[in-house]
């Protein structure tokens, strides 16, 4: 059986859209736990009515607030071998179940991950790892980290979770990490795992929620917390597999977070005097400066902004940026 784990919070506008995607599928041995995480609209009471006679779907309340404590108590209340986690405001076709359960090779495979697209307004990114395969991690790690990058397919979408290895290695989503938290169980994960199986199959529609993200700018101390945390995750794994692409990614997760950083500091109400991000900046930008990869115009000019206090050029830059490509596009992350 595979348990999917739906937390959700004031997702009435999608929920539905959510949840018919997953009566759907075309494989049959699943169960569904819906998860309420103190919603304040009618999400609730929808998804009561949308599940009603459907006895694969379970409707819990969580009683400590925030995604991670629901996510645990999804892993705590689910009967399946294998787990995967579904977003509220996502969807799935028909065919994600089944193509998931076909790659763990009757229970053989500690992990599977497939491709997903991700849905901007005004485009689609399809991510998808850059090889398709088996790989055992004992004997070919380095071939298996240099097809999947765990910095930019850090999401626990699309992804099918062994419980037995959650459960006996006590992994769990932290509740003190407010940003990357899918990242910080993934390196958990994948540190305690030996057989994975990678596809370019792509069932997941990962949509951009903006509304969702915007409550993570502006805590500094958390953020600090958050990345501390993830650091020992990352240096945890590449002290496993040494001589990996793992090193690589870790300094791009690294540049890649302390620019979200950046935009949470440059965006906070009370800038002058948020003392924990003007803090934080304040140690981690030289690394960012010294490490941020790749090394384009756009990124040297970042880092001289940055280097000089421009933060006023730094966030017109990314802003123009991201105009600039809002564009249809494919590629593939190795």
């Amino acid at each position: 059986m595979i348990s999917l784990i739906v937390p959700f919070y004031n997702a009435s506008p999608y929920l539905e859209r959510c949840i018919m995607s997953i009566s759907r599928q075309s494989y049959r041995d699943f169960e569904v736990l819906l998860i309420d995480d103190f919603s304040t609209d009618d999400s609730f009471p929808l998804a009561e009515s949308i599940i009603i006679g459907d006895p694969r779907f379970h409707l819990l309340r969580n009683h400590l607030k925030g995604l991670s404590h629901a996510r645990n108590l999804g892993i705590k209340e689910s009967k399946g071998e294998y787990i995967c986690f579904v977003d509220a405001d996502d969807e799935v076709t028909a065919d994600y179940l089944s193509d998931m359960a076909d790659d763990t090779d009757g229970g053989n495979v500690d992990l599977v991950v497939h491709g997903l697209s991700h849905v901007f307004p005004n485009r689609t990114v399809l991510i998808v790892p850059s090889e398709e395969g088996r790989f055992d991690l004992g004997s070919d790690y380095q071939h298996f980290f240099a097809s999947f990058n765990v910095a930019q397919c850090g999401s626990v979408s699309a992804k099918l979770f062994r419980k037995s290895i959650i459960t006996q290695a006590n992994i769990c989503f932290s509740p003190y990490i407010l940003l990357s938290e899918d990242q910080h169980f993934l390196l958990c994960y994948l540190k305690h795992s030996e057989q994975v199986v990678l596809s370019q199959k792509n069932n997941y529609y990962y949509y951009a929620n903006q509304a969702s993200r915007s409550t993570y700018l502006g805590k500094g101390e958390a953020e600090r917390e958050s990345f501390e945390t993830l650091q020992h995750a990352w240096t945890a794994l590449i002290s496993k597999y040494p001589d990996s692409h793992l090193q690589e990614y870790y300094s791009s997760f690294l540049g890649g977070y302390v620019h979200r950083v950046l935009f949470a500091f440059l965006t906070h109400p009370d800038r002058k005097d948020s003392r924990g991000l003007n803090q934080f900046v304040k140690d981690y930008v030289p690394g960012y400066l010294a490490g941020y990869n790749p090394e384009t115009h756009y990124t040297r000019f970042l880092k001289f902004c940055i280097a000089l206090h421009l933060f006023g050029l730094f966030q017109l830059a990314m802003h123009t940026a991201h105009r600039r490509y809002g564009l249809s596009v494919k590629y593939v992350v190795s």
